[in-house]
């Protein structure tokens, strides 16, 4: 989903400026899937779809931290 998401906002490189690696395991899986936004450091759990929607709205276009997800 934060793939094609991305993609449509024109947000991932080389157009834009955010660059989504995979990572095995961060030893953080109790509240399911993570995002670590860098680089402010942000951790943001339970990555739905959903959650994943609002953190590029809010954080990523608008520099405005999700709080609850953080």
């Amino acid at each position: 989903y934060l793939t094609k998401r991305l993609t449509e906002l024109n947000l991932s490189l080389p157009v834009g400026s955010v660059h989504r690696t995979r990572a095995n395991c961060l030893g953080y899986c109790a509240r399911g899937p993570i995002m670590v936004i860098y680089p402010e450091g942000i951790w943001y759990h339970s990555c739905t779809p959903e959650v994943i929607e609002r953190i590029l709205e809010q954080h990523i276009l608008r520099d405005q931290v999700v709080e609850e997800y953080v």
